[in-house]
């Protein structure tokens, strides 16, 4: 008669294996802090909507994944946060795990929250917003969908429409320019999470072209990217908060009604 272990010796000795294994594979941790940056994506065609996040460092921005939107409820743009999690692609994902952030103050162990930035205030919403728009395409998308005048034609539209709306108590001042070629493709990642990190990309990449241009951009309180799109990805993205605010709008058309969707946060 063969000699065969113990069930329950071998129930441990293959856990043992699982864990040794996960430790071999699990990605190295790491810690990053920064402002807290939140953000709308809509897709017009798609009738899609969803909220994204991003850290603001010092070295740039980085899309946050938390493992529950639930998480981050209550927290405002701007806030100081440190998160604990590992870099994946363009993403950093959050840990939830225990041993990965023991001090957190939110139900996610991997967010540290350091300083809450207060609310925006109602008064925001009334008086002049000064608003720049730069139109833009890509390296494999050089077609021009709106010209300047144009632009510059829509942006009067928007304006009147918000002066009447509010009863004269909010407007938009603009300045347009472009054309920038940015120095990317367009592209549009698959899921929800990896289009955030197209408008980080894009966004980013637009405002440095601004810069090296010469053109000053901190008298406005927001900056409205338009440009063609060759993707399913098409549509828009609006930042909440932020100083300034950035919108980004994938369109081979646009409209009054285009621009009112992504509002001018």
């Amino acid at each position: 008669m063969s000699w065969l272990p113990n069930r329950h010796y071998l129930r441990w000795f293959l856990l043992l294996a699982v864990l040794r294994l996960q430790a071999q594979t699990a990605p190295p941790m790491d810690t990053l802090r920064g402002q807290l940056g939140i953000y709308i994506e809509d897709r017009f065609e798609q009738h899609f909507t969803a909220t994204h996040y991003d850290l603001q460092t010092s070295i740039g921005h980085i899309e946050l994944v938390f493992p529950s939107s639930e998480d981050v409820q209550g927290l405002t743009p701007g806030s100081d946060i440190e998160v604990t999690g590992h870099r994946q692609g363009r993403q950093f994902i959050v840990a939830d795990d225990a041993a990965a952030a023991a001090n957190a103050t939110t139900p996610s162990l991997g967010l540290k929250v350091l300083s809450r930035a207060a609310l925006i205030p109602r008064e925001a919403a009334i008086g002049q917003r000064k608003t720049a728009v730069i139109l833009i395409n890509y390296l494999n998308q050089t077609s021009q969908p709106i010209s300047k005048d144009q632009a510059t034609s829509l942006l009067t539209t928007v304006n009147n429409f918000y002066a009447e709306a509010s009863y004269q108590q909010y407007s938009i001042l603009g300045d347009v320019y472009g054309y920038f070629s940015l120095p990317l493709n367009e592209f549009c990642s698959n899921g929800s999470e990896n289009s955030a990190s197209d408008f980080i990309a894009i966004t980013n990449a637009g405002l440095q072209a601004v810069t090296n241009s010469g053109i000053d951009l901190s008298p406005y309180q927001s900056v409205m990217f338009l440009g063609p799109t060759a993707t399913q990805c098409g549509g828009g993205y609006g930042t909440i908060g932020g100083a300034p605010g950035i919108v980004l709008i994938r369109s081979n058309t646009f409209s009054m009604e285009r621009l009112l969707y992504c509002r001018m946060k």
